[in-house]
């Protein structure tokens, strides 16, 4: 009986109580059949005992089941009930308490008829849920049906409209695979297109669609080897070789150049590693072509804005002087052998010319490339070096050329700009330098004094038309002495010229532009110092820079100093003998280690930036004054024959033939900017 509700109520029964009772059971059972009445008989006290005991934790598992709502519980406690009763007479009736007969036969009917109540409802239950269950597998089927039926539609429909994106998509799609690496036979049709044939499957993709590219043989192997090595690996080690593929080539078809860019993309499969890959390669011509219009639209814009800024005239001088600068710079490496220093020195003085001047007009690129020529004659000249690369020197020309042209392009093409006016009146300067001799010739005493006002007036007018005063000559490298400041941490100086009415002839004019582009220069970076010492040792934060002109024996002379500390005579010691100029025990005076900075390749600076550190600028300066039957000379304020080195104030003094200028005012005037 305890088996039984055990087995229909388990979650109400303790599966130890039960095993422990069925134990005892076992026991008596054993007894009852195995020994004779005489001693089985003595277990019937406890036996009944045991059953007691049964029959509570039954009722106790009843109670439990029947709380819970267990299907049965509610008509197996009533047999059980039954059953309780007849055992309880019975043993009553046994023990001769009550007066009655045996009736545990109707109680075991009871307890039977509950079980089969309870069994048949199970039964039933079960046989109406498997009913229930069939009816809903159907369903299940029918639904699955419909449902495999609309997913083959789907699929139908999706699969038609890939394959119709792969036949007119306008770009390259296709599957590689397997050692070799080779396309599969899913591609879209506008990869035959790209690869120039057709039934591509199985085809090596990098020999494919490399033909006739600017990929080399070695690349093209280097790329099929990263892609082999990759199937069947990890993705993290595609990663790490995949700088190695390429995603943009070159390739000739007919006679035009088509631009391609392609992807990798690498396809895994269940087990996380490299199955295949998925290349897709677009023709990206057009759009390589749009941008590089808008790149050459926005460097013009660029150029534009820096070339407005400078007036028509100096801009056209600007020009005439660098072609003239790159027509020297020519001639001096086609005629000149490997190792010619005079050569180099002057290519040197005329790239380093070039890069001031453009840098003071603030054409930046111009500067740049002029700087990475000039750091190329820098080589040569410290290296000795006796293998010129003639080549890379005309290239570089090459390229620093191209860029004076497109600045002289956009100033005629893109601006209009000339200095040709339609209203103007056009004078051949030969004519008026001639007329202007003509009349300095005059003898101004000789004529009245309303003629001799308008020989006058005739002369200024002649004058202005070629000869210009030194502020006007040096307007735009005065106006750059801000930028190159700023470049250097340094305030902004001021310029004072005193000039007694000097005007200058246009040959004059060139010159002082390329001497002064120097000059300047040279200050900022060597004579000023930074605002903070300068306040740090009484001086204002701005620097001062000054030009007093005078005549000496028809000659004009030029004196230009600034306020800095002057030339540190130790150091400019120290680099002479570095460079071997000097034995160090050796005995100078202060203008002797002075002039050293006139040296071919002087610079007390060890780091080169683009304004200076290359010597090269005095050494251009001297250069330039020398061509011209010009010079310049260094006063120092010390004793000729003074030993005793330090900071020294310094000044250098420029001398020019009187065929150079004019004197158009007998009364002087001081400009400051």
């Amino acid at each position: 009986m305890m088996w039984f509700l055990y087995t229909l109520f388990p979650q109400d029964f303790s599966k130890k109580l039960f095993q422990t009772g069925l134990a005892i059971s076992s026991i008596f059972w054993i007894i009852c059949l195995a020994t004779p009445l005489k001693i089985y008989s003595q277990t019937v006290a406890p036996f009944q005992v045991f059953t007691l005991l049964c029959i509570v934790v039954g009722f106790y598992g009843l109670a439990k089941a029947v709380f819970h709502r267990r299907p049965g519980a509610l008509v197996m406690i009533a047999g059980c009930i039954l059953l309780t009763a007849t055992v309880i007479n019975d043993i009553l009736h046994s023990a001769r308490l009550i007066n009655t007969s045996y009736i545990i036969g109707f109680g075991i009917y009871a307890l039977v008829f509950s079980q089969s109540v309870v069994l048949a409802t199970i039964f039933s239950k079960a046989f109406r849920d498997v009913e229930i269950g069939q009816k809903k597998i159907k369903r299940l089927n029918r639904q699955l049906e419909d449902h495999i039926i609309n997913l083959d539609a789907i699929v139908d429909e999706k699969t038609r409209e890939i394959r119709s994106i792969m036949t007119h998509i306008q770009q390259g799609i296709c599957l590689v695979e397997g050692e070799q690496v080779k396309v599969s036979s899913e591609y879209s049709k506008h990869m035959e297109q790209i690869a120039g044939s057709q039934d591509i499957a199985g085809q090596r993709l990098v020999d494919l669609i490399f033909q006739d590219s600017q990929i080399s043989s070695d690349l093209k192997s280097q790329m099929h080897s990263t892609l082999h090595a990759a199937i069947g690996e990890d993705p993290i080690a595609f990663e790490a070789n995949a700088h190695l593929l390429t995603h943009e080539f070159k390739r000739q078809i007919g006679s035009s150049v088509r631009t391609y860019e392609i992807d990798w993309n690498p396809i895994e499969d269940d087990q996380g590693l490299i199955d295949k890959f998925l290349v897709a390669i677009k023709d990206v011509t057009s759009l390589r072509t749009l941008q590089e219009e808008s790149l050459q639209r926005q460097n013009e814009l660029k150029l534009i804005s820096e070339i407005i800024n400078v007036p028509i005239a100096k801009f056209d001088s600007f020009i005439i002087s660098c072609r003239e600068f790159i027509t020297e710079n020519r001639e001096a490496v086609a005629r000149s052998s490997a190792g010619d220093r005079e050569a180099l020195t002057k290519m040197f003085r005329n790239m380093h010319t070039l890069k001031g001047a453009a840098r003071s007009f603030s054409f930046d690129e111009l500067a740049a490339l002029a700087h990475d020529t000039e750091t190329y004659y820098q080589q040569l000249r410290d290296q000795h070096d006796t293998n010129w690369n003639q080549d890379k020197l005309f290239q570089d020309l090459d390229a620093v050329e191209k860029m004076i042209e497109i600045y002289a392009r956009i100033n005629a093409e893109k601006l209009g700009r000339s200095q040709e006016e339609t209203d103007a009146i056009i004078i051949d300067r030969d004519i008026v330098e001639e007329n202007m001799a003509r009349l300095s010739r005059m003898d101004l005493e000789s004529f009245q004094d309303g003629d001799r006002d308008l020989i006058i007036d005739l002369k200024q007018l002649f004058n202005n038309l070629v000869y210009n005063p030194l502020n006007k000559v040096l307007e735009e490298q005065i106006h750059s002495l801000g930028k190159i400041a700023s470049d250097l941490g340094k305030a902004n100086p001021i310029l004072r010229i005193e000039d007694p009415g000097i005007s200058f002839t246009k040959p004059a004019q060139e010159l002082m532009i390329r001497v002064f582009t120097h000059m300047f220069r040279n200050s900022l970076d060597h004579g000023i110092e930074l605002p903070d010492f300068r306040q740090n040792h009484g001086k204002e934060a701005q620097g001062q820079l000054n030009i007093k002109m005078y005549l000496e024996h028809g000659q004009l002379k030029l004196e230009y100093w600034d306020d800095g500390a002057g030339l540190n005579l130790p150091l400019i010691k120290k680099t002479a003998i570095r460079k071997g100029l000097i034995q160090g025990n050796e005995s100078y005076g202060a203008l002797e280690i002075g002039e050293f900075i006139f040296h071919p390749g002087f610079s007390t600076k060890r780091e080169v930036s683009e304004i200076s550190g290359r010597g090269v600028g005095m050494d251009a300066m001297r250069g330039f004054l020398e061509d011209h039957n010009a010079q310049i000379d260094l006063w120092i304020d010390a004793a000729p024959d003074s030993k005793a080195l330090g900071f020294v104030p310094c000044k250098f003094i420029l001398t020019l033939p009187e065929t150079y200028f004019d004197i158009i005012s007998s009364q002087g005037n001081a400009t400051a900017a």
